[in-house]
């Protein structure tokens, strides 16, 4: 059953995986204890599944089956790192940023123990960092840090790789945030027509990749043009994301920010209609 909820988790079925996930640990934890390797595994299911939908009690539930990780195999081993970093995840969700920024920074300087820069899981949680710092306001620190990393990502995973490919989306992102919206446009409208950079086989990259240029969109006041895009991205999510999608978190943020962003209170109010309804 443990591998059933992770099937069911693979395959963007979080409604049906959290109540089996929460059987799970019912049984498990009645027949071996807390401590017992099934048990930890049901908690880590389940509280995923909390985190991407943005449970209240989610934190603290990371917070005690962290604990409960150092404890009983060290800070080091890869359950406990990778715990640390989807609690990071759940910080993002819940926008709280500046704690995200600090477990990622946590999580970048324990893989740093035990992994090279070059290594695949510490590239992923750079880029996590990139993302929170971004978030932060901090762009410039940020496209510092993407600048050294595009190189490493593409020698070492080749640039049609899923993370080379996100990396020139935050690069396109980061070139707005720094005033060069146009510029940011040309390059994820490239992206977007490419078929094979774009790596449209990935929908969470392709989603990614329409959320970013509908809101670079946006700020050049095109307002239509961002409307079809950000459609695209919401669809895409409402199919694989379990909580609130990403492009009504986006639209709330750019509509109340100071100066707000001209047109995404007009999309906010046209979308979120969308995004109630159930997608194919």
């Amino acid at each position: 059953m443990h591998n059933l909820v992770w099937l069911l988790i693979n395959v963007h079925r979080e409604a049906e995986a959290e109540p089996l996930a929460r059987q799970v640990l019912e049984r498990t934890l009645e027949a071996h204890g807390p401590d017992y390797p099934l048990t930890l595994l049901a908690r880590r299911h389940l509280v995923y599944l909390l985190g991407l939908q943005d449970d209240p009690t989610a934190d603290a539930e990371f917070q005690a089956l962290i604990a409960d990780h150092r404890r009983l195999f060290g800070p080091l081993h890869p359950d406990t790192i990778n715990l640390i970093g989807q609690r990071g995840s759940f910080q993002e969700r819940q926008e709280r940023y500046a704690d995200a920024e600090n477990t990622y920074r946590e999580v970048l300087e324990l893989k740093r123990q035990i992994f090279d820069s070059t290594h695949i899981s510490y590239l992923l949680t750079a880029l996590e960092l990139i993302d929170a710092l971004r978030s932060r306001g901090k762009s410039g620190e940020a496209a510092a840090l993407l600048s050294s990393l595009l190189p490493v990502l593409d020698n070492t995973l080749g640039v049609n790789h899923p993370f080379s490919v996100e990396s020139r989306v935050m690069q396109a992102q980061l070139v707005c945030d720094l005033g060069r919206p146009a510029e940011a446009e040309t390059m994820l409208g490239q992206m977007l027509a490419d078929e094979q950079q774009a790596n449209v086989h990935d929908e969470g990259i392709r989603g990614r990749m329409c959320r970013a240029y509908g809101e670079v969109l946006l700020h050049l006041g095109r307002i239509d043009e961002a409307e079809q895009a950000l459609r695209q991205a919401l669809a895409i999510e409402s199919r694989q994301a379990y909580g609130q999608p990403r492009v009504l978190k986006l639209l709330t943020r750019l509509a109340s920010q100071t100066p707000k962003v001209k047109g995404a209170e007009i999309l906010l109010a046209r979308l979120q209609p969308a995004a109630a309804q159930p997608q194919q």
